[in-house]
């Protein structure tokens, strides 16, 4: 805990000033610190080594230190005064006694508690199991059975007088009302000594006070059994458990008198009782057992007396079997005051005037109760509560909105009036005439609020009195709880797409376009209707007249009256339709209906307004020229409407030398409202215009240009004067010195023929005007001769037309503009450079050379070229003037031709020709300096090594240094069938000559693969490696002989019987098996060494075929018993290496020549009990194989301890039938050894209870089981009360029993109980415990695990 300084008002700050490290840094520190001294004890601690003499005192040495360092550190921590660190002395030292105490437990402290004299022998002879007999694992309680040797009781009971009597029931816990879901309430009656045959009881009615008297037998009732908690059988306080469960599982929706237990105050009012039951009440049975001695050995009998009306109970005469009355106590207390059970419902709520029914409905008689409410309404609910007599009535209830807030409380006094009367009634109980009991019934008024929109519910949760037991009631939808729908509310607006300020637009219906569906007036709700019924929208329309007055248009058709609309609500949004044409206001009047009143909201007024059809002015103007005559005609058009406008005419042509016209159809886009187009046609003939339609963005089916919309038609003869232009006029043309002077010009011609053009061809210093005659048309190719001295002086000149003349002589100047042409001269050249005058590169092969050109002239250009190995010539594309050639073969280059797109070009002569060659590429073989090597199935096979020595092979190259050469290398092991994988390397050289080390690690075959050389100019490739005839590769095989060597296969010890040989049929497990390394066939030297002679045995074991041998010494008998050791010496192989260095430890056996195994019983006795053991001493080297009979059935067993112990857990004969030590067949046949297991006896009292009256006796019967002659002792107790059981009394034994039962008679009270028994063999109890037996480790059979593991209890 933190400490402060007396007298200080605040905490002092730390030590450490926090401009250094902050409070909680220094707490972070200061904690690992901690940490890393604790996780640095704990190494020190697990690398100590185990707890002797020396290495106690050098433990204490090494952790002293430790524990002194953190004792100081968690002393020294507060001093710092870091905050949440500062503790006081007390809790300090208190922390530094725990520490210690884990460490000292760490250090091996815990050895020294005794936890065996902690645990209970009891407990631990209840988890030991131990192995039996019958080859399985028992407790000694499983096998003795305790339970089934001493049964039964008998009990005696000398009764009193019989009494009867009702319970005494707590005012602090009431019985159960009487209701339709509880319909019965059982009265126990308590009897003693006798039971019952007729019992007479009264009835008072509390409405009219009279009394009824009833008979019942006891056949009629129901027992009440002490050890069973029966359902609605209530007795004294398990009445309120035992309601509350019977309320809580039943349903009944129809009733409103509906108990229930989830209400959290009704469960907690029953934990009160219950408590208070435990506490303070006592069972009636416990009060009539302490009347007297007598009659608290007397049993009792309880009977449960079904009553179904609210009346008061009394018991009035009882009579047993025999006539005999019973004693009934007169006291006022003897009644029992039963209750009807008070009932709650709200009544049907009432719509309030804020709520308004639907419009729609016919009768509002005919509607439901109205659940529904308006946000921020107040108001009552009606609650009809019928009393049924009870006063002082209390009801719970509780609300919860949508939002989850909840509100609670309780209406009390309820039932005051019926109060007053009871006591009236109590004062005059003779009065025939009072209605004072009558119970009551009222009509409470509940106040509601509803503040927020969303759901609220009521419910009525608990009713009380002082009579009953508190009631919880179930909730049923409209009687116990209401649930209301609180609703906003309704508003509704015109939505902001339509206002005064702007109107809803609408199409003239005469012209509107076919799929033009009138726009919508749209109603937004802005609340509601949220209660799921529709309201109503009152909707006023005025039209255009009625606005406007007697001046309004009129151009709209038909005329529409004014008219009003009420408009259903049912959702978010209602579209309401307008019909077409219907020009004027709307008005949003009001909102009726719904539950709530509603609001108009802005916008309210919408007016709607028809859009103008588009129209169009034309004013034509002739156009005329004074050769031709009349060329066309210039139209002005404007336009009302909405841009762009179409305009759609034809046109009718008829030619002068044909009768027939014909007649297309015209469409002309207009993008404002006033244009100006010309209207010239280009052949002569006769035109007539008409035009049909006009179409706007708007009306876009267009407007029929009839009637009073007609424009007037435009005829003419139109004579065109003629027309030239010059195809590609304003581009630019390029003319090559190269190809001559002339230019191809095309001019395209219209009008009459013939015609004569006059063509202006200009240069910066003349023009030359030629005319051409006799031109037809519509289009000419002209070639215009260029002057020499033109081509000459190169530069830019230009062709142009200047007037042309049709056939009927009619001149029409030009003006356009001319075609702009370019004069180039100069043709291409080609050659190969080079700055040193040498055109030749010597490059590995498949190397790229580019081959240097310059190129002359205007490009691109095509250069052809030929390998002087290839004949075939070769071209390419080339559009630098310095270009490359890129070629990748040997031999000599030289260009053919070259020529730019528009001319043919040049070489130049001796600068024509470029020369390839290749530098030779590497190659790799095999020397036979370091040795040679044998040929076969084209791979060449190297002589063999042993294991370890050096071995090399000379490889040769040639090329240019260094060199890089890339071989795999792959191990087959000595004695297997499979490869390892490849491992690919790289060797490097920088001589024409080197050497490879080869691999003799590991005995098996290396194969060397070499795959690619390379040298300075080659990467590495597969050319040029030599490999011998009949292979594509260059391959090396060598064998690596491993040095031989010898191990024994596993060290475990031999087991030989005295005198015996090791042989195959001796061992006959194959223990000793020597495995061998090397090449076979193998030499092994082996010395025998025992403990006893100080000379070892050699023997020297020649041709060993195979790598496995297993000893076979047939001239060594092994005579003495005790230890002998076999040693490796030395082996041999044929491959000639030298051995290799033998393990000590794997190259030793050990051979155990034991002694005959023996078995030695414990005990003379051959007759022994079930849950006794069988013990036995066993004499030899463990472990041992005993081979016993059990009841004709032999069984195996390994054990390792030298005390044999079974438990006797069934009865029969046991014998053991042989013994031998487990690891040899030296087996002992045993004859003389054998046990018969006898069965515990039994004993059995008859059972069961007697009454008897004083005076009278009572037989109590004993019968055995097991082999007379018996003896049992019994004892005599007083009989059970409340659990515990009785003082003992008095105790006999009765012996020499020679029969099977035994009988005897008794007049005292108490319970007669067998605790001993005896037969001729056994006794149970025994004197003393079984010992267990001494086996630390299960048996094991052969093949099996006998005793499978047993999880402790």
């Amino acid at each position: 805990m933190s400490v402060q300084p007396p007298g200080s008002s605040s905490p002092l700050s730390p030590v450490i000033p926090t401009r250094y490290f902050h409070q909680t840094e220094q707490r972070l520190y200061a904690l690992s610190a901690f940490t890393l001294l604790q996780a640095y004890k704990l190494y020190v601690i697990a690398q100590l080594p185990s707890s002797t003499s020396t290495s106690s005192s050098s433990s204490h040495g090494t952790i002293a230190p430790l524990l002194l360092a953190q004792t100081i550190f968690v002393y020294a921590v507060p001093l710092l005064r870091i905050p949440r660190l500062m503790y006081d002395k007390r809790t300090r030292w208190a922390i530094i006694a725990l520490l210690l105490l884990f460490d000292w437990l760490l250090l091996g402290g815990w050895r020294s508690i005794p936890f065996s004299s902690l645990v209970p022998s009891s407990l631990t002879a209840a988890l030991t199991y131990y192995p039996t007999i019958s080859s399985t694992r028992a407790r000694v309680r499983d096998v003795v059975q305790p339970g089934k040797h001493l049964l039964g009781q008998y009990t005696l009971h000398v009764t009193p007088y019989s009494t009867a009597r009702l319970p005494q029931i707590p005012l602090s816990h009431p019985l159960p009302c009487l209701s339709a879901r509880n319909p019965i309430i059982n009265i126990p009656i308590t009897f003693n000594t006798t039971r019952p045959e007729i019992i007479e009881y009264t009835l008072t009615l509390p409405s009219t006070g009279e009394t009824l008297i009833f008979n019942a037998t006891a056949s009629m009732l129901e027992e009440l059994k002490p050890t069973k908690r029966h359902r609605r059988h209530l007795t004294g306080i398990d009445a309120l458990d035992s309601s509350i469960e019977d309320m809580g599982d039943e349903e009944d929706e129809d009733e409103i008198d509906t108990l229930d237990v989830n209400d959290e105050r009704i469960s907690a009012e029953k934990t009160v009782a219950v408590a208070d039951k435990k506490a303070n009440v006592q069972r009636p049975e416990t009060a009539v057992s302490t009347n007297s001695k007598a009659s608290a050995n007397a049993k009792l009998l309880t009977l449960l007396l079904p009553i179904d009306q609210p009346a008061t109970l009394r018991l009035s005469r009882v009579w047993s079997q025999t006539g005999t009355p019973f004693r009934l106590s007169r006291s006022d207390s003897e009644k029992i005051q039963i209750w009807a059970c008070p009932k709650v419902t709200f009544l049907p709520p009432l719509t309030p005037s804020s709520v308004s029914l639907s419009a729609h409905s016919s009768s509002s008689a005919s509607l439901p109760p109205s659940t529904l409410r308006c946000a921020g309404e107040k108001g009552f609910l009606d609650i009809k509560i019928s009393t049924a007599g009870h006063t002082g009535l209390r009801l719970g209830w509780i609300s919860i909105d949508s939002v989850g807030n909840k509100e609670d409380g309780w209406l009390e006094g309820i039932g005051e009036e019926d109060e007053v009367a009871a006591l009236l009634l109590e004062q005059n109980p003779s009065s025939s005439s009072s209605t004072a009991s009558v119970p009551g019934s009222y009509i409470v008024p509940f106040p509601v609020s509803f503040p927020n929109t969303g759901s609220k519910t009521y419910t009525l949760t608990a009713l009380s009195s002082p009579h009953i037991k508190p009631i919880a009631i179930h909730p049923i939808e409209g009687a116990t709880k209401l649930t209301f729908d609180i609703l906003p509310s309704p508003s509704i607006s015109f939505s902001s797409a339509c206002s005064p300020s702007r109107p809803l637009k609408l199409l003239d219906s005469r012209f509107a376009p076919s799929r033009y569906s009138p726009p919508v007036l749209q109603l937004i709700a802005q609340q509601g209707p949220a209660d799921g019924n529709p309201f109503v929208a009152k909707l006023k329309y005025i039209p255009l007249r009625s606005t406007l007055g007697s001046s309004a248009s009129e151009s709209t058709s038909g005329s529409t009256a004014g008219w009003k609309k009420e408009i259903k609500m049912n959702s978010k949004e209602t579209l309401v339709q307008i019909e077409t044409g219907s020009e004027g206001t709307y008005f949003l009047e009001s909102v009726t209906g719904g539950r709530c009143l509603g609001e108009v909201r802005e916008p309210s007024e919408c007016r709607a307004e028809i859009i103008p059809v588009p129209e169009v002015g034309l004013d034509v103007k002739r156009l005329k020229d004074e050769c031709a005559g009349e060329q066309g005609f210039e139209a002005s058009f404007s336009f009302r409407g909405s841009p762009p406008f179409k305009l759609s005419y034809t046109r009718e042509f008829r030619s002068p030398s044909s009768s027939h016209s014909r007649q297309k159809s015209f469409t002309e886009v207009f993008h404002s409202v006033h244009e100006i187009r010309p209207f010239q046609p280009e052949e002569e003939g006769t035109y007539i215009y008409e035009w049909i339609s006009l179409a706007d963005s708007i009306y876009t089916d267009g407007i029929s240009l009839t009637g009073e919309r007609k424009l007037g038609s435009v005829e003419m003869v139109v004579h065109p004067l003629a027309q030239a232009r010059l195809r590609g006029r304003g581009e630019k043309k390029v003319v090559y010195e190269c190809q001559g002077g002339d230019v191809d010009i095309d001019i395209e011609l219209k009008g009459k023929a013939p015609f004569t053009l006059t063509v202006l061809t200009a240069s910066p210093k003349s023009v030359i005007t030629r005319t051409l005659t006799n031109l037809t048309g519509p289009l000419e190719r002209v070639k215009l001769q260029i002057p020499k001295d033109w081509l000459a002086d190169v530069g830019p000149f230009s062709v142009s037309l200047g007037e042309v003349t049709d056939g009927n002589g009619c001149t029409r100047r030009l003006s356009e503009k001319g075609v702009e042409i370019e004069l180039r001269r100069g043709r291409p050249s080609a050659k190969i450079y080079s700055q040193t005058g040498d055109r030749r590169k010597v490059v590995p092969a498949g190397a790229d050379v580019k081959i240097p050109l310059r190129l002359f002239g205007e490009g691109p250009w095509t250069v052809k070229y030929a390998n002087s190995n290839h004949p075939k010539p070769l071209s390419i594309d080339l559009k630098s003037i310095n270009a490359e050639i890129k070629v990748n073969e040997a031999g000599t280059y030289r260009l053919l031709e070259v020529r730019s797109q528009h001319c043919e070009g040049v070489i130049h002569p001796g600068e024509d020709v470029f020369t390839v060659e290749h530098i030779p590429r590497p190659t790799l073989s095999l020397t036979s300096e370091l040795g040679r090597f044998e040929t076969r199935k084209g791979i060449y096979i190297r002589q063999g090594v042993c294991v370890g020595d050096d071995d090399q092979i000379a490889l040769k190259m040639q090329g240019q240094a260094p060199f890089h050469i890339d071989y795999t290398t792959a191990f087959q092991p000595e004695g297997k069938d499979t490869r390892s994988t490849s491992h690919l390397r790289t060797l490097g050289a920088i001589q024409p000559s080197t050497i490879l080390h080869l691999e003799t690690g590991s005995p098996g075959t290396y194969i060397y693969k070499f795959h690619k050389i390379g040298d300075a100019n080659y990467v590495p490739l597969p050319k040029g490696i030599s490999h011998p005839p009949g292979s594509n590769e260059l391959t090396v095989e060598q064998v690596i002989y491993g040095r031989p060597n010898a191990v024994f296969e596993s060290n475990s010890p031999i087991s030989l019987c005295s005198n015996a040989v090791l042989s195959p049929q001796a061992n006959p497990l194959n223990r000793g098996r020597v495995i061998l390394y090397g090449k076979a066939p193998f030499e092994l030297d082996l010395s025998i060494q025992s403990a006893k002679v100080a000379q070892p045995i050699i023997r020297r074991i020649k041709n060993i075929p195979s790598r496995e041998w297993t000893l076979d010494i047939p001239d060594v008998v092994f005579d003495r018993v005790g230890a002998h050791i076999i040693t490796i010496d030395a082996v041999r192989d044929s491959s000639g290496c030298e051995q290799d260095m033998i393990d000590p430890e794997l190259a030793k056996l050990k051979v155990e020549v034991a002694e005959t195994a023996s078995v030695v019983p414990i005990g003379r006795s051959e007759d022994v009990c079930v849950g006794q053991t069988l013990d036995f001493l066993l004499q030899g080297s463990s472990p041992w194989k005993l081979t016993y009979d059990w009841n004709g059935t032999p069984k195996t067993v390994t054990h390792k301890h030298q005390k044999f112990s079974l438990l006797g857990d069934q009865p029969g004969r046991f014998a053991i039938v042989s013994i031998a030590h487990e690891k040899n067949p030296c087996k002992v046949e045993v004859n003389d050894i054998s046990r018969e297991i006898h069965g515990l006896p039994s004993a059995r009292i008859s059972a069961g209870d007697t009454f008897i009256e004083e005076g009278e006796q009572a037989e109590i019967v004993f019968s055995f089981e097991g082999e007379a002659p018996f003896s049992f002792t019994y004892t005599r107790s007083e009989p059970a009360s409340l659990g515990r059981a009785g003082q003992v009394l008095e105790e006999h034994t009765v012996t020499n029993i020679l029969e099977n039962t035994y009988s005897m008679y008794a007049s005292s009270e108490g319970t007669w109980k067998v605790t001993m028994i005896e037969d001729k063999w056994c006794r149970y109890p025994p004197l003393q415990s079984t010992s267990p037996p001494l086996n630390d480790k299960p048996l094991k059979l052969e093949g099996i695990d006998p005793f499978p593991p047993i999880a402790p209890l």
